[in-house]
């Protein structure tokens, strides 16, 4: 006998026993099961045959079909291509053989492996008319178990099969073991797999856990197609409230009243009925899911605040509560704040309160227990606000520094811009360091500080914040700007003698001591009457005199050692006056339209006129120089570009010549015989004069357009260039060092010859302090 295969694989098998014909035929069967369902077995001849009885070949059957179907089960590979469900095995008996006497046909259709889960309960096989008799039939498993059953009496053409002992993997087929029909024809019997009621679920718990709540179940069915949850609140009947898909074992319920009383129950769902129900399971509201806060602590934030800080403990808050109390036990809700957050700020109080606080976090539903409590009495005050002396460049950091205060344990350095604009506290230092370095800032950056003192009651309000740029860059080391502590920036004209520095700032004149550079300390301040101040001029030191120019006077100012300004006397002249140079006891001032004013200043209580020099030109800036036995003023002016008087008899003045440059000529200063002329939209000029009758052209810095002030010293000159900031030029090649942006317009700059600093008006900001390298 022979099986052949798809491909004309074949196997034989020449009697003497069943398990040779099974161990060389299970692979083609095996094999060929995945392409075709239908194996032929067919008789090698009449004599061969005749050796086979009839229960061999059923037994033959049998093992091929417990290797068919047991070699395929669970093998999800193994498909099916006309969706039948089913595999048949065709036996041929050829004519003659007596093997079969009464058929000389027969076939055996067997079902599809079937996958029966436990709650399978059984299985239907039902009969057609024609094969339905009294017939005896086997039904095997693949865990060898085997199910014998007959047809009932009495009727009826349906067997069931109970499946006892079955397991999710088992796959099931039967056979007809006495099966006699008639000759060429086919039996078919078909199963039917009858899907029974699913196994209900178990271990239905109810869990409150906002926002929901939390229903968990175990799984037990493998054919249900659904679960439906009931619900019933208190003593009313059990509604079907959700059903979800198969295999769910948990769902939430937002659909609620906090704080009811609810139950629950559940079961699984097929297209044959319904479980029986799971455990009931009574969901319990309750706060524990809401951990209190820990850590309350209350503490001045500042003189008229009191901050309330705490530990957040749970990560399922949508706020926090604060309560306040005047006595304990006396608690109520005082204020709330939004989820995650640790600060509560209170500003509702008299001075000599006394308070105390807890914190709850609370959600939509409930809200947790209270935090232990913090007791704040006002009457310990917070310390005072540090004043800051001054924030510069340190070439590595920023350095802060500031006053001592008494009352303050510690310092918190506070600051913003750079990077990130908003206050943020960057450090702490603690009694007695009053300075502080920050290497946390970003070249050509801006930066804002504050501080706060504090000790154990709390921190005290911020300080007047302070600014620094930070840039190492080159020889222009910027340090600070410097604002009055009037709060108006409206700086313009300076002057430098010793250790002070005079700025006007309208109709006000500033004193300064500029031990520090840095940190310019007040001294006093003068304000004239009628006009703005236009021009300065400070004599020596030891002198103690300055000389201020108006629209309409010249003003005369005594300065003491302690640094108190008295007046000495005025003199109206025409002007308005813009500038002014001295020589020895006389005085030159230059104004428009009317030339340059010679006044003696020996006695400054009582100044008076000498002469005047008028060629109907505007002059905005004076300087004296000595030549031989004469003395000169060089003088800026808007139509003569540099214009030089003699000057050496004051009642005689006159004009010895000039160098037009065009534009408008603003600010003067002189470096041996070369004069630096700040020409407006010109730029940087200089002009040689070493011959007074032939001056000529020496050079310019063209890269600055707004050009209003220049002081030479050394190598190097300070250009107040506009809009365009602050400009250091090289004062002998004419090449820029270095600029630097003021963000208003730069209208004077001044030279400090001891500390090796320069300074720079910008009103509107303020006073620019650079550091200068050697």
């Amino acid at each position: 006998m022979v099986v052949l295969g798809n491909y004309g694989r074949r196997c034989r098998w020449r009697g003497g026993g069943n398990l040779g014909f099974q161990e060389t035929c299970r692979r083609i069967i095996e094999q060929d099961w995945q392409y075709q369902h239908t194996m032929e077995i067919i008789g090698g001849g009449v004599n061969t045959m005749n050796k086979i009885k009839s229960t061999q070949l059923i037994a033959i059957v049998g093992i091929l079909a417990l290797g068919i179907l047991a070699s395929s089960c669970g093998k999800k590979n193994l498909v099916d291509p006309n969706q039948t469900g089913e595999i048949a095995i065709a036996i041929t008996w050829p004519n003659g053989s007596k093997a079969m006497p009464l058929s000389q046909s027969n076939s055996l259709k067997l079902s599809k492996p079937q996958v029966a889960p436990p709650e399978v309960r059984y299985i239907d096989i039902t009969l057609s008319a024609a094969d339905f008799a009294t017939r005896n039939w086997r039904f095997n498993a693949s865990d060898g178990n085997a199910f014998i059953s007959n047809i009932p009496e009495g009727g009826g053409r349906t067997l069931r099969i109970s499946a006892r002992d079955t397991n999710e993997n088992e796959c099931y087929w039967y056979q007809d073991t006495n099966v006699i029909i008639a000759a060429n024809q086919t039996t078919e019997v078909y199963p039917t797999l009858v899907q029974n009621q699913p196994f209900p679920p178990s271990n239905l718990t109810a869990t409150w856990m906002a926002p929901e709540i939390r229903l968990s179940w175990t799984d037990n069915a493998f054919n249900e197609n659904s679960y439906e949850i009931e619900r019933k609140e208190g003593s009313t009947n059990w509604v079907t409230m959700y059903t979800v898909a198969s295999n769910s074992t948990s769902y939430g319920d937002i659909s609620f009243t906090w704080g009811a009383s609810y139950a629950y129950r559940v079961k699984a769902t097929n297209s044959g009925g319904s479980s029986s129900y799971s455990n009931e399971a009574a969901v319990t509201f309750d706060n524990s899911y809401l951990t209190p806060p820990s850590n309350v602590l209350a503490f001045w934030n500042s003189s008229n605040e009191i901050a309330v800080t705490w530990t957040d403990n749970t990560s399922v808050e949508t706020n926090f509560i604060i309560e306040r109390a005047h006595t304990l036990g006396d608690w109520v809700n005082y204020g709330t704040v939004s989820a995650n957050t640790t600060l509560f700020l209170d500003t509702n109080f008299n001075m000599g309160d006394i308070f105390y606080y807890r914190v709850r976090a609370a959600d939509a539903y409930t809200q947790s227990e209270p935090s232990s409590d913090s007791y704040f009495n006002t009457a310990n005050l917070p310390p005072q606000a540090p004043l800051i002396k001054y924030c510069i460049n340190d070439g590595t950091a920023l350095k802060i520094a500031w006053s001592r205060v008494q009352e303050a344990d510690s310092y918190l350095i506070h600051r913003s811009g750079g990077l990130s604009p908003e206050w943020t506290s960057i450090g702490t230092t603690t009694v007695p360091d009053t300075t502080y370095l920050d290497y946390g800032v970003s070249d050509q950056y801006w930066y804002r500080y504050a501080i706060k003192s504090s000790n154990e009651f709390g921190f005290s309000d911020m300080s007047a914040p302070d600014s620094a740029y930070f840039d190492n860059s080159g020889p222009l080391y910027f340090k600070r700007i410097f604002r009055p502590e009037n709060g108006d920036y409206s700086l313009y004209k300076m002057a430098i003698s010793g250790r002070r520095l005079y700025i006007t700032n309208g109709m006000y004149l500033r004193l300064y001591d500029i031990t520090v550079p840095v940190a310019p300390t007040l001294l006093n301040s003068y304000q004239v009457s009628g006009s703005v101040i236009r021009g300065i001029y400070v004599t020596d030191y030891a002198n103690n005199l300055v000389l201020l120019t108006t629209d309409t006077h010249i003003i005369a100012l005594e300065i003491t050692p302690g640094g108190v300004i008295n007046f000495y006397s005025q003199l109206a002249l025409d002007g308005p006056c813009r500038c002014i140079a001295v020589n020895g006891n006389t005085a030159f001032v230059g104004s428009d339209s009317y030339g340059i004013h010679a006044i003696d200043i020996y006695d400054p209580f009582d100044m008076t006129y000498l002469a005047d020099f008028n060629n109907g030109l505007v002059y905005n800036d004076l300087k004296m120089k000595f030549i031989s036995d004469s003395v000169y003023v060089l003088a800026a002016t808007p139509s003569n570009g540099l214009a030089i008087i003699n000057v050496t008899t004051p009642t005689t003045m006159h004009q010895t010549g000039n160098y037009v440059l065009g534009g408008q000529a603003r600010g003067l200063d002189l470096k041996n015989n070369l004069a630096f002329i700040a020409n407006g939209n010109l730029g940087l000029q200089v002009v040689d004069f070493s011959n007074l009758w032939s001056m000529s052209f020496w050079g310019g810095y063209s890269g600055a357009y707004d050009v209003t002030s220049v002081k030479v010293y050394g190598n190097h000159a300070l250009v107040a260039g506009g809009s365009e900031g602050f400009f250091l030029i090289n004062s002998t090649s004419l090449a820029l060092v270095e600029s630097f942006g003021t963000g208003a317009d730069c209208v004077d700059v001044a030279y400090d010859p001891l500390g090796g600093y320069a300074f720079a008006t910008a009103p509107g900001i303020g006073l620019f302090i650079f550091a200068l390298a050697p």
